[in-house]
């Protein structure tokens, strides 16, 4: 309904972005997939899947199979998926996540949990049995992709077809397992299913395209996802002027929020989003369309209005990350400082922290001098994970030279690491401030905002390898840090709820 990113691959059934990719700052660099595609969990076993036939057709081989029944154990050819957003098929199943396995012959329903983190939380409604939503035991059944109907229903595509495997990749295994089915000889054919609810009638027919343009507006708040979007569409690609007043009325008065923002969104299509409007929605209830208004109004010429400063106190942090994106897509001393504050209002936030890091130029590494010392094996290890974490999290304040980065006052936004006697002369110190963050002035300076207690919630491998990096980079010289040495202290202050304070670890010294 927002339109945000949800895509996978062959392995992994579900990502979804925390940025959307036109807000990243600069040349793309190799861990920008990585750091802005986390925002999906999968709980539980969810990427286990339950077929109900043995699944010997399988490239990498019988590996990939259960030993005790010869099912598929994970996705392997994870593909076709969507969010259900009709509504015939009962208020439960809308906004489910399904999504097909075709060498598995199953398709997968998943309950979403949306998080104020920004993260979705993904859950397989049949894990309990060891099930699926559909399985078949006839080993043609290839689901490819799924749609929400006009209908109200949910369709699904299957190829029916013996082979899938592209030719190239047909292993000397594979290529016997289907001579042996005898799958080649299952060709030119397909089904298109679709899933109805026992008890509820189907909707009807739309007639969209002879529709007149005010029973397209009207559209825009039907329940059925597939009439609101074709709505719209037909709306701005006729560039139908007429309808602007009763947009405005919708996105301004209507009592459904999706209905405010399909006309919000169709506003803009049309070129009629005015400068009243937009402020009037800046105003709204739902922060769902107090953060569509703020990324509509970019394009706008008042992009720069003081409005954006004023909504910084916005209580939702879904609504300050999305001023920090928007913020950036105009390159002035103001907006910079605008990007800084929307970040000392919540630093711990991860959307928050993503949209920080997704807007801020990447420095050029430096050059430290080599260690005093080289490292083992075991330590190089932590070394290079901590500078991965590093590089992800900790240059959206820090920076990639560890001095901070500086907002267009001169202020730096945290206090710098080389040389920092905080993170190398005293090894505890250093554990507790990742532990349980750090507050109030530093070396007599206020940096605005408070250090995340990033460790709290990570492992203690996570910790030490994030110190090791940090101690011994930028010239610092400080010893590595053992998991086992952050284990400790983290049982010795389990019960510290807190950040510290400089003068507390000074005096614990």
């Amino acid at each position: 309904d927002e339109g945000r990113f949800l895509f996978s691959t062959n392995s992994n059934p579900a990502i979804s972005l925390f940025v959307p990719p036109r807000y990243l700052s600069g040349a793309p660099h190799k861990d920008s997939r990585r750091t802005m595609t986390g925002a999906v969990r999968r709980i539980s076993d969810y990427d286990s899947v339950w077929p109900v036939m043995i699944t010997p057709d399988l490239q990498s081989g019988p590996g990939a199979a259960r030993k005790s029944d010869g099912t598929l154990r994970h996705f392997t050819s994870a593909c076709g998926q969507t969010i259900f957003r009709g509504n015939q098929l009962g208020d439960d199943v809308q906004g489910d996540y399904f999504i097909c396995e075709p060498v598995g012959r199953l398709v997968r329903r998943s309950k979403v949990e949306y998080r104020e983190s920004g993260h979705l939380e993904l859950t397989n409604v049949y894990e309990s049995s060891r099930g699926e939503f559909i399985t078949s035991t006839d080993g043609n059944f290839r689901p490819v992709t799924c749609y929400t109907g006009p209908d109200g229903c949910l369709y699904i595509v299957d190829m029916y077809r013996g082979i899938i495997q592209e030719k190239a990749f047909l292993t000397p295994y594979l290529r016997g397992e289907i001579l042996k089915a005898g799958y080649e000889k299952n060709v030119g054919r397909g089904r298109l299913y679709r899933v109805v609810c026992e008890g509820i009638e189907r909707g009807p027919q739309p007639k969209l395209l002879d529709a007149k343009a005010t029973e397209l507006v009207e559209a825009l708040a039907h329940p059925n996802g597939w009439w609101r979007d074709t709505a719209q569409s037909l709306l701005v690609t006729r560039q139908v002027q007429t309808v602007a007043p009763a947009l405005r009325k919708m996105a301004l008065k209507h009592e459904n929020t999706i209905a405010r923002l399909h006309a919000l969104w169709t506003l803009k299509g049309l070129g009629q989003l005015d400068e009243a409007t937009t402020r009037s929605l800046f105003q709204d209830t739902n922060p769902r369309v107090r953060v569509a208004s703020i990324r509509a109004m970019e394009t706008l010429t008042y992009v720069n209005d003081n409005r954006l400063e004023e909504m910084i106190s916005d209580p939702s942090p879904m609504v300050v990350a999305q001023i920090i994106l928007t913020a950036s897509q105009s390159d002035t001393p103001r907006n910079q400082y605008l990007i800084a504050q929307a970040l000392a209002k919540h630093p711990n936030h991860a959307n928050v922290l993503k949209a920080v890091q997704a807007v801020t130029l990447r420095e050029a590494p430096v050059d430290s001098p080599p260690p005093i010392q080289s490292l083992g094996r075991d330590e190089q290890a932590l070394f290079d994970k901590g500078k991965a974490i590093y590089r992800e999290l900790c240059t959206a304040c820090h920076g990639a030279n560890g001095r901070g980065i500086t907002t267009p006052n001169g202020n730096a936004l945290a206090p710098p690491l080389p040389g920092s006697p905080r993170l190398t002369q005293d090894r505890d110190v250093a554990i507790q401030i990742l532990l349980h963050g750090l507050a109030g002035e530093i070396d007599g300076k206020d940096y605005g905002g408070v250090m995340a207690p990033f460790g709290a919630a990570q492992s203690d491998a996570w910790v030490a390898s994030v110190l090791t990096y940090t101690r011994r980079e930028w010239g610092n010289e400080g010893s590595v840090i053992l998991p086992s040495h952050v284990g400790d202290l983290r049982s010795h202050h389990k019960d510290r709820k807190s950040p510290w304070t400089q003068a507390e670890l000074e005096r614990n010294e």
